[in-house]
């Protein structure tokens, strides 16, 4: 029994307690739009090594240090699994979890959301907008803590599913690579010719070390929207 209690607090001391906390930013970025589509990264490099910051990398040195020390109090099957599953939340999907959760907890209830995951192929949690009532604040957190990453990065296959959207004023596009389903140049033409008229904030950040950090300047700056690397 004290076992599985010691397992319990690390479990939500390492992976958890993003679960309950509320943020009205998303990695610093306002979110007071009134209508927003979230497009998360889900592609196989995500499960690599968050390298960002020393924030970043104490948050790494404390979860692998908790995950130790589990496998050897817990030991047995059990306990390799939570390491393991401790460990995951140093990854860069982790990072990403771990920022939007949060970010969705906190929005307004007057506002709109969508999420869209994406590698190979692109995924919607919802098929229309949902407004931030707290069920579905709680329902969202739970299908994004959930996804577990693999497969490419269709990133101009992402940004056209989300400009699909009805209504939305703004786009928070995350990933870590290059896209693998179009150049970097046809995604900003894409961009150009789908905002033209519509005028929808897409604001872009970068996680890693991988990211094409020029790419995702320039479509911040062509749509008059910030970028943030992680």
């Amino acid at each position: 029994m004290r076992k599985l209690l010691f397992l319990f607090i690390l479990m939500v001391s390492f992976s958890g307690c993003y679960l309950f906390k509320k943020q009205t930013t998303y990695y610093g970025i306002s979110t007071d739009a009134k209508n927003i589509v979230f497009v998360m990264d889900i592609s196989g490099s995500m499960e690599g090594k968050n390298e960002g910051g020393l924030t970043g990398r104490a948050t790494a040195a404390a979860a692998n240090a908790g995950a130790n020390v589990v496998e050897r109090t817990v030991g047995g099957r059990l306990g390799n699994i939570a390491g393991s599953q401790i460990r995951k939340q140093t990854t860069k999907l982790g990072s990403a979890k771990r920022e939007l959760i949060p970010t969705i907890k906190g929005l307004a209830e007057s506002t709109q959301f969508s999420v869209l995951i994406f590698e190979d192929k692109v995924k919607s949690w919802r098929s229309a907008p949902v407004t931030a009532s707290a069920t579905n604040k709680n329902l969202a957190a739970v299908y994004i803590d959930a996804v577990q990453s693999g497969g490419g990065t269709s990133a101009k296959a992402a940004l056209e599913q989300a400009f699909r959207v009805t209504g939305i004023d703004a786009i928070f596009f995350v990933t870590d690579g290059q896209p693998t389903d179009a150049s970097a140049q046809e995604i900003l033409n894409l961009a150009a010719s789908k905002n033209r008229s519509k005028k929808i904030v897409i604001n872009c950040i970068g996680i890693g070390d991988d990211q094409d950090e020029t790419f995702l300047r320039q479509l911040a700056a062509a749509n008059n929207s910030q970028y943030f690397r992680k």
